[in-house]
């Protein structure tokens, strides 16, 4: 049986129109985004959105992971490495006997990524729910690298204090700072970087590639300075 595609279950649930639609694809053509990613990035639809569409299409069910903060139980067990490979955050233990894994994971939530999280933790038994791409990174930088940011559920960072979180980790304003941008040009890029649905640096690489694509015998010479002759 064929499964239906994303977009057509975002038409089906009235987020999108056709010539929405088309739009979002061409988006993703162009940046090589997820069609669902580009549709939030457009605002057509948002986030929890386009996880209620994956949910349907899939058939499992979803989770509001900046509601669920991992508990102390499932630390350690799934190393960052996974986590950031599988796009896949361990939440709690549930069941009888407590022997049942609960995982958040980000679409497909494929078999073998499943597999490898049961290899890893040793735990064959797992309950999946999808998460969010956007919502699982947030989750991931909390966990593992110890960004700032809001389980809001709680309402409530670390130290107890509220906290919003950001769009963008630290690490990335690092990266951008270390190309000599200033602080204006550097929120700039991460503003323009989320309209496109790509990471800052992913953007700049872009644009420094079509500039560089545009210039194929190198950088543009400078003027030649007039003669006494040709000053009027």
């Amino acid at each position: 049986m064929n499964r239906l595609r994303i977009g057509d279950i975002l038409v089906q649930q009235g987020l999108l129109n056709q010539v929405q639609l088309h739009g979002v694809l061409d988006h993703q053509r162009r940046w090589g985004t997820a069609l669902g990613r580009a549709a939030v990035m457009r605002g057509l639809c948002t986030e929890g959105d386009v996880l209620q569409a994956l949910s349907h299409q899939l058939g499992l069910p979803s989770m509001d992971l900046d509601r669920e903060e991992p508990t102390p139980e499932v630390g350690g067990l799934l190393p960052q490495k996974i986590a950031e490979q599988r796009r896949a955050v361990l939440v709690r233990f549930s069941g009888l006997g407590q022997r049942t894994l609960v995982v958040a994971m980000a679409a497909p939530a494929a078999l073998d990524a499943q597999d490898a999280i049961r290899a890893v933790t040793q735990k064959s038994r797992l309950e999946v729910y999808l998460a969010g791409d956007e919502a699982i990174e947030r989750a991931i930088g909390r966990v593992y690298r110890g960004e700032r940011g809001v389980w809001s559920g709680s309402n409530r960072g670390r130290a107890g204090e509220k906290v919003v979180a950001s769009p963008a980790s630290e690490a990335t304003v690092v990266e951008l700072s270390g190309l000599g941008l200033s602080e204006a040009t550097v929120e700039r890029i991460r503003r323009a970087s989320s309209s496109y649905g790509v990471t800052p640096m992913e953007l700049v690489k872009r644009v420094l590639e079509t500039w560089a694509s545009k210039r194929p015998d190198g950088p543009e010479k400078p003027p030649v300075p007039p003669t006494g002759r040709d000053r009027s």
